[in-house]
């Protein structure tokens, strides 16, 4: 459905885009139509992968908030990881997200990352930019 939108009305999406000047005036979002230079449109099936914490402290039914988590009792998410891995910061944000969509919820929370020193490389700590 929504690629259909955005095939036969690209102009919908040129406005909301970087730098959508003159070089953007050309945008064609036709899977078929080799012209746009800047973009290739897919709608792509994303497969649901398996993505398991290493833990969740909840906070018990005598905090007032087991299931949302408050300021000072929040749901907190345990990760240990002892070594190396440049993708690590983007799994757990995906692990995270996944977790906060399964438990809508949750309000406040924590996510906790135990490393057995600070100079593992655990890739860009930077989160993607979200567009504006």
């Amino acid at each position: 459905m929504a690629d259909c939108v955005f095939q036969s009305a690209p102009v919908l999406i040129r406005a909301l885009l970087p730098n959508r000047g003159e070089s953007a005036s050309g945008l064609g979002l036709n899977p078929e139509d080799p012209g746009d230079r800047l973009y290739r449109f897919e709608a792509p099936e994303l497969k649901e992968l398996n993505h398991r914490l290493d833990g969740v402290l909840w906070p018990r039914e005598s905090t007032g908030c087991a299931e949302t988590g408050n300021p000072e009792f929040p749901v907190v998410l345990l990760e240990v990881q002892m070594h190396r891995d440049p993708g690590f910061h983007h799994r757990l944000a995906a692990q995270t997200y996944r977790f906060l969509q399964q438990h809508p919820q949750v309000v406040h929370w924590k996510v906790l990352v135990i490393t057995p020193h600070d100079r593992l490389n655990l890739g860009p700590t930077d989160s993607p930019t979200a567009p504006t």
